[in-house]
Protein backbone atom coordinates (compact mmCIF):
# COMPACT_ATOMS: atom_id res chain seq x y z
CA UNK A 1 0.00 0.00 0.00
CA UNK A 2 2.24 2.76 -1.21
CA UNK A 3 1.65 6.09 -2.90
CA UNK A 4 -0.02 5.59 -6.26
CA UNK A 5 2.05 6.80 -9.22
CA UNK A 6 -0.99 7.21 -11.49
CA UNK A 7 -2.85 9.64 -9.22
CA UNK A 8 -2.80 12.40 -11.83
CA UNK A 9 -4.70 10.20 -14.27
CA UNK A 10 -7.37 9.37 -11.69
CA UNK A 11 -7.91 12.97 -10.64
CA UNK A 12 -7.97 14.15 -14.25
CA UNK A 13 -10.59 11.52 -15.05
CA UNK A 14 -12.74 12.73 -12.19
CA UNK A 15 -12.44 16.32 -13.40
CA UNK A 16 -13.26 15.54 -17.03
CA UNK A 17 -16.26 13.41 -16.08
CA UNK A 18 -17.83 16.14 -13.95
CA UNK A 19 -21.19 17.43 -15.18
CA UNK A 20 -23.66 20.16 -14.27
CA UNK A 21 -25.23 18.13 -11.46
CA UNK A 22 -25.45 20.33 -8.35
CA UNK A 23 -24.38 17.51 -6.05
CA UNK A 24 -20.73 17.70 -5.05
CA UNK A 25 -18.92 14.71 -3.56
CA UNK A 26 -19.99 11.10 -3.12
CA UNK A 27 -23.74 10.32 -3.16
CA UNK A 28 -25.63 9.39 -0.01
CA UNK A 29 -25.77 5.75 -1.18
CA UNK A 30 -22.03 5.68 -0.45
CA UNK A 31 -21.70 7.90 2.62
CA UNK A 32 -24.54 6.25 4.56
CA UNK A 33 -22.61 2.94 4.58
CA UNK A 34 -18.95 3.78 3.97
CA UNK A 35 -17.28 6.23 6.41
CA UNK A 36 -15.27 8.89 4.56
CA UNK A 37 -15.09 11.62 7.20
CA UNK A 38 -11.63 13.12 7.67
CA UNK A 39 -10.04 12.13 10.98
CA UNK A 40 -11.61 8.66 11.12
CA UNK A 41 -9.20 5.89 12.12
CA UNK A 42 -9.12 2.08 12.01
CA UNK A 43 -6.45 -0.02 13.72
CA UNK A 44 -5.91 -3.58 12.50
CA UNK A 45 -3.94 -6.61 13.66
CA UNK A 46 -2.24 -8.34 10.73
CA UNK A 47 -0.95 -11.90 10.62
CA UNK A 48 0.93 -13.39 7.68
CA UNK A 49 0.76 -17.16 8.10
CA UNK A 50 3.34 -17.85 5.36
CA UNK A 51 6.01 -15.57 6.82
CA UNK A 52 4.68 -16.22 10.35
CA UNK A 53 4.87 -12.52 11.09
CA UNK A 54 2.48 -10.23 12.95
CA UNK A 55 2.06 -6.49 12.62
CA UNK A 56 -0.40 -3.70 13.36
CA UNK A 57 -1.48 -0.80 11.17
CA UNK A 58 -3.40 2.37 11.94
CA UNK A 59 -5.39 3.61 8.95
CA UNK A 60 -6.31 7.30 9.00
CA UNK A 61 -8.61 9.20 6.67
CA UNK A 62 -6.02 11.96 6.36
CA UNK A 63 -7.43 14.53 3.94
CA UNK A 64 -9.68 15.15 0.96
CA UNK A 65 -7.75 16.01 -2.18
CA UNK A 66 -10.53 16.85 -4.63
CA UNK A 67 -14.28 16.78 -5.08
CA UNK A 68 -16.73 17.34 -7.92
CA UNK A 69 -20.10 16.16 -9.13
CA UNK A 70 -18.29 13.09 -10.50
CA UNK A 71 -16.85 12.04 -7.14
CA UNK A 72 -14.06 12.67 -4.67
CA UNK A 73 -10.48 11.64 -3.97
CA UNK A 74 -9.12 11.10 -0.47
CA UNK A 75 -5.67 10.37 0.92
CA UNK A 76 -5.54 7.73 3.65
CA UNK A 77 -2.36 6.91 5.56
CA UNK A 78 -1.30 3.47 6.76
CA UNK A 79 1.01 3.62 9.79
CA UNK A 80 2.62 0.22 10.37
CA UNK A 81 5.06 -0.45 13.21
CA UNK A 82 8.11 0.35 11.09
CA UNK A 83 6.84 2.20 8.02
CA UNK A 84 4.29 4.64 6.71
CA UNK A 85 2.35 4.00 3.49
CA UNK A 86 -0.64 5.61 1.83
CA UNK A 87 -3.60 4.79 -0.35
CA UNK A 88 -5.93 6.90 -2.48
CA UNK A 89 -9.63 6.28 -1.91
CA UNK A 90 -11.63 7.40 -4.94
CA UNK A 91 -15.41 7.65 -5.13
CA UNK A 92 -17.10 7.70 -8.54
CA UNK A 93 -20.91 7.49 -8.60
CA UNK A 94 -21.87 4.56 -6.33
CA UNK A 95 -18.40 2.98 -6.18
CA UNK A 96 -15.48 3.35 -3.76
CA UNK A 97 -12.07 2.19 -5.04
CA UNK A 98 -8.61 1.85 -3.51
CA UNK A 99 -5.53 2.67 -5.59
CA UNK A 100 -1.94 1.67 -4.74
CA UNK A 101 1.37 2.54 -6.37
CA UNK A 102 1.99 -1.03 -7.50
CA UNK A 103 -0.84 -0.64 -10.01
CA UNK A 104 1.02 1.41 -12.59
CA UNK A 105 -1.74 0.75 -15.12
CA UNK A 106 -4.23 2.58 -12.93
CA UNK A 107 -6.38 -0.42 -11.99
CA UNK A 108 -7.99 -0.32 -8.53
CA UNK A 109 -6.71 -2.75 -5.93
CA UNK A 110 -10.26 -3.13 -4.60
CA UNK A 111 -13.69 -1.65 -5.33
CA UNK A 112 -16.99 -1.69 -3.45
CA UNK A 113 -20.41 -0.75 -4.82
CA UNK A 114 -23.13 0.87 -2.71
CA UNK A 115 -25.70 0.51 -1.36
CA UNK A 116 -24.31 -2.88 -0.43
CA UNK A 117 -26.90 -5.65 -0.37
CA UNK A 118 -26.71 -9.42 0.06
CA UNK A 119 -27.17 -11.22 -3.24
CA UNK A 120 -26.27 -8.08 -5.20
CA UNK A 121 -22.67 -8.60 -6.39
CA UNK A 122 -20.75 -6.29 -8.66
CA UNK A 123 -18.47 -7.31 -11.51
CA UNK A 124 -15.85 -5.76 -13.74
CA UNK A 125 -13.53 -6.86 -16.51
CA UNK A 126 -10.87 -7.62 -13.89
CA UNK A 127 -12.73 -9.51 -11.15
CA UNK A 128 -16.04 -10.88 -9.88
CA UNK A 129 -17.57 -10.76 -6.42
CA UNK A 130 -20.22 -12.46 -4.34
CA UNK A 131 -22.00 -10.71 -1.45
CA UNK A 132 -23.74 -12.46 1.45
CA UNK A 133 -25.12 -11.39 4.83
CA UNK A 134 -22.84 -11.98 7.81
CA UNK A 135 -22.44 -11.51 11.53
CA UNK A 136 -18.77 -11.03 12.35
CA UNK A 137 -16.84 -10.81 15.62
CA UNK A 138 -13.35 -9.30 15.81
CA UNK A 139 -11.33 -7.77 18.69
CA UNK A 140 -13.07 -4.42 18.07
CA UNK A 141 -16.48 -5.98 18.74
CA UNK A 142 -19.34 -7.91 17.16
CA UNK A 143 -21.06 -6.53 14.09
CA UNK A 144 -24.48 -7.83 13.09
CA UNK A 145 -26.10 -7.07 9.74
CA UNK A 146 -22.74 -6.98 8.02
CA UNK A 147 -21.63 -8.31 4.65
CA UNK A 148 -19.12 -10.87 3.46
CA UNK A 149 -17.61 -10.09 0.06
CA UNK A 150 -15.55 -12.67 -1.82
CA UNK A 151 -13.50 -11.24 -4.68
CA UNK A 152 -11.92 -13.39 -7.41
CA UNK A 153 -9.68 -11.80 -10.08
CA UNK A 154 -10.06 -12.82 -13.72
CA UNK A 155 -6.51 -14.08 -14.19
CA UNK A 156 -5.68 -17.46 -15.70
CA UNK A 157 -2.71 -18.13 -13.41
CA UNK A 158 -4.42 -16.87 -10.25
CA UNK A 159 -6.07 -19.22 -7.75
CA UNK A 160 -7.91 -18.13 -4.61
CA UNK A 161 -9.10 -14.66 -3.76
CA UNK A 162 -9.80 -12.10 -1.04
CA UNK A 163 -12.65 -12.12 1.47
CA UNK A 164 -13.78 -8.87 3.10
CA UNK A 165 -16.19 -8.46 6.00
CA UNK A 166 -17.81 -5.04 5.85
CA UNK A 167 -19.92 -3.40 8.57
CA UNK A 168 -22.06 -0.43 7.46
CA UNK A 169 -21.01 2.87 9.05
CA UNK A 170 -17.79 1.23 10.30
CA UNK A 171 -15.97 -0.06 7.21
CA UNK A 172 -13.86 -3.16 6.68
CA UNK A 173 -13.67 -5.10 9.95
CA UNK A 174 -11.84 -8.15 8.61
CA UNK A 175 -9.94 -9.14 5.48
CA UNK A 176 -8.49 -12.50 4.51
CA UNK A 177 -6.23 -12.85 1.48
CA UNK A 178 -5.43 -16.36 0.31
CA UNK A 179 -4.17 -16.85 -3.23
CA UNK A 180 -1.49 -18.43 -5.38
CA UNK A 181 -0.06 -17.30 -8.73
CA UNK A 182 1.38 -20.22 -10.68
CA UNK A 183 3.44 -18.21 -13.17
CA UNK A 184 5.82 -16.85 -10.52
CA UNK A 185 4.94 -19.01 -7.49
CA UNK A 186 3.76 -15.94 -5.57
CA UNK A 187 1.64 -16.74 -2.53
CA UNK A 188 -0.40 -14.81 0.02
CA UNK A 189 -2.17 -16.02 3.16
CA UNK A 190 -2.79 -13.18 5.58
CA UNK A 191 -5.57 -11.85 7.78
CA UNK A 192 -6.45 -8.34 8.95
CA UNK A 193 -8.75 -7.94 11.98
CA UNK A 194 -10.08 -4.67 13.36
CA UNK A 195 -8.77 -3.86 16.85
CA UNK A 196 -10.35 -0.44 17.33
CA UNK A 197 -11.87 2.39 15.32
CA UNK A 198 -13.04 5.97 15.54
CA UNK A 199 -15.51 7.50 13.07
CA UNK A 200 -15.23 11.28 12.97
CA UNK A 201 -18.43 13.31 12.71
Amino acid sequence: MKTMICMTMVMTGLFLSACSNDQVGPPSTVTTQFPLSIGSTWTYAIYDSIAQQADTVKVTAYKQLSTSSAGSTYLWTYQYRNRLDSVYVVTVADTVSYYYSSLANGLPAASFAFPMEAGQPWHSYYYSTSVTSANISVPAGSFANSFQIFEVPHEGNFYGGTTYWFAPNVGIVKEHMQWFVTVDNERENSTWQLLSYFIAQ
